[in-house]
């Protein structure tokens, strides 16, 4: 094959998820600098950053203690989402594990205004809900202060240390905000709890006195809502009719609010005088995403002084990077420059937004990845979720497979996140098979296309994602040539009885209820119409997947060589929900690499160069 290596684009780094110390003399992010999601700490104008975690597992997140910068950070075990807590003493070496537990999910809310307490959420109790525990970091001394039959989290204290916020999530699009007295031992809710909304990262005033959150109260899209504390009256500070903003940040002084919106899938910085109303100059940012490598995107570090923020900033053609923006001139520079894995600037092909039309007379939206060599062939790269966006972002495989002459094509059909809640609901539950009706239809446009090869067009997802493949592979068997499914639903029953038991009620109101929508989800199951699959498959699973079980590999991959179909099953001992360290992922994509060059290049039984 032409081009460079596919080792070279595993090599690129990408840089995300900044926070800023308390004395604001530095900053923590993640990067896989080494390979897998590691924190690191830098000077806050710059400088060579120095590796504050060294696992052989990755890191999801950090935060800085309020008053003397110590951190408290989550890491789980080969994949396996059990989110355990570590605490990373000032002196930047010493780790001593503070809530850890086997089989046990921890999540970290908030420190206290102290710095000695935090407040975090535990399934320690039942692996169905969440409890609120407060801990004393010094003493290890725990109390629960919310123990109920639910998911909830902590995400705030008052200045006092008085009052805790709570968020509670009933479904993932309704969200119920409480009010937790420390003092008596109370809470109430500070939102409707009956009534359906998302009310999403979730912070308080300076002051304390007012909670501005994200939220899709009454509207299509997310804006930014207040909500007092006072009086419980509710204002919204900033919407779109058109765009959901995606992030949100008050200044430590609590005039000025950062946030970022999510503009037909690129993102826009801006930053508003909450005061006069009016804008600061815009930073001058590339078109990019908004924190583009988290999995979960942490709101504008403010420095201590309100003079800058500092983001998460990348695109399909910049792996992400941590920026630095001058709130008066609107000045950005970045901090960090990941690796490119020593390819050139233009060895990567940008994104572009185009919209085909579907069996309702809708236009979806995607992202189309042409090479220059033409006529070529497509991957149809499905994202999960269901409730997520393909955006524009750096990933190393679309940008090899580009390199090697093989387009992609990354739909966001119905049900995508980022075009308004009735987008977001057109596939729940009996609707389902309306989003694979936009998938085939991505087929037809690409078909129809005169640089395509419309006898080499191939489909491939992970998750949601690779329920989408397993159903376009079944729905219309003679329009692929082969496709390639990543930790994928199989059979929404078994995947309904074994996923992580804090999920399955979150998962049932998308999909469907095991008890009402059994015949249903019986249907739409890719495994009951296994026997149509005659593209060729790679299947690819971790063993410690708890959000799709790896049973549901394993009875795909049965399913298909008992009828003597073209499956190569390609399993990992020590992965989760998906392929994230480096040895592993450079195998998996080494695989894939040479399965499309094999189908979709005719290059033979070659190792992907």
């Amino acid at each position: 094959m032409a081009g460079y290596p596919l080792e070279a684009y595993f090599q690129v780094r990408q840089a995300w998820g900044p926070r800023v110390r308390p004395d604001g003399q530095a900053l923590l992010f993640l990067t896989t600098l080494t390979g897998s999601p590691q924190l690191w700490e830098m000077p806050i104008d710059g400088g060579w950053p120095e590796q504050r975690t060294v696992l052989a597992d990755r890191v999801l997140h950090g935060s800085y203690a309020p008053r003397d910068g110590r951190i408290v950070f989550a890491a789980d075990h080969g994949g396996d989402e059990r989110w355990q807590l570590f605490l990373l003493d000032t002196d930047g070496t010493t780790v001593r594990p503070i809530a850890v537990a086997p089989g046990v999910i921890h999540t970290f809310g908030a420190w206290h205004p102290n710095g000695r307490l935090l407040a975090y959420a535990t399934n320690a109790r039942h692996p169905a809900y969440f409890d609120v525990v407060l801990l004393d970091v010094e003493s290890g001394e725990r109390r629960v202060l919310l123990q109920a039959d639910g998911t909830y989290t902590p995400v705030a204290f008052t200045p006092d240390g008085q009052t805790l916020i709570v968020h509670q999530t009933v479904t993932p699009r309704h969200h119920v905000l409480y009010r937790y007295d420390l003092v008596a031992g109370t809470s109430e809710p500070l939102t409707p709890p009956t009534e359906e909304a998302r009310f999403e990262d979730v912070q308080l005033t300076p002051d304390g006195t007012t909670v501005v959150a994200l939220s899709d109260r009454g509207r299509e899209f997310l804006g930014v809502l207040e909500l007092s504390l006072n009086d419980g009256q509710m204002t919204w500070r900033l919407t779109r009719d058109d765009a959901d903003i995606e992030a949100a940040s008050l200044s430590p002084d609590g005039r000025l609010l950062a946030y970022a919106i999510n503009e037909s899938g690129y993102s826009r910085l801006r930053i508003l005088d909450r005061v006069s109303g009016v804008h600061r100059p815009d930073p001058l940012l590339p078109q990019g995403l908004y924190d583009p490598g988290g999995r979960d995107p942490v709101r504008p570090a403010w420095t201590p002084d309100g003079r800058a923020i500092v983001v998460g900033w990348g695109s399909a053609t910049a792996p992400a990077d941590i920026w630095r923006v001058d709130v008066a001139t609107g000045i950005a520079r970045p901090l960090t420059r990941s690796s490119r894995g020593g390819l050139p600037a233009d060895a990567f092909t940008p994104a572009q937004l185009i919209h085909y039309p579907t069996f309702d007379g809708r236009q979806i939206p995607a992202f189309f990845y042409r090479p220059a060599q033409q006529p070529f062939p497509v991957v149809v790269h499905v994202h999960g979720g269901p409730e997520a966006q393909a955006r524009p972002s750096f990933d190393p495989l679309i940008q090899w497979l580009v390199s090697q002459g093989i387009g992609v094509l990354a739909p966001n059909v119905r049900g995508s996140a980022g075009y308004g809640k009735t987008y977001l609901s057109l596939d729940d539950v009996e609707k389902r098979p309306d989003a694979v009706r936009d998938l085939l239809a991505a087929r037809d446009w690409l078909a129809a296309q005169p640089d395509v090869r419309s006898d080499r067009i191939a489909v491939m997802g992970a998750s949601y994602g690779g329920f989408m493949t397993l159903a376009a592979l079944t729905e219309a068997p003679e329009a692929w040539a082969c496709g390639v499914e990543i930790v994928g639903i199989v059979n929404f029953i078994t995947f309904l009885e074994r996923t992580g038991p804090w999920r399955r009620r979150l998962r049932e109101a998308e999909y469907g209820s095991l008890e009402r929508d059994r015949a249903l989800l019986e249907a739409i199951s890719p495994i009951t119409r296994v026997d149509r699959i005659t593209a060729p498959l790679m299947v690819i699973h971790g063993r410690n997947d708890p959000r799709v079980p790896f049973s549901e590999a394993e009875q795909l991959v049965a399913a298909l060589r008992d009828r003597g179909r073209d499956v190569i099953f390609l399993p990992f001992d020590d992965e989760g929900h998906g392929i994230v360290k480096l040895a592993n992922r450079l195998q998996a994509y080494r695989e894939i690499g040479a399965f499309f060059a094999r189908h979709l290049l005719n290059q033979g039984d070659r190792e992907a160069s």
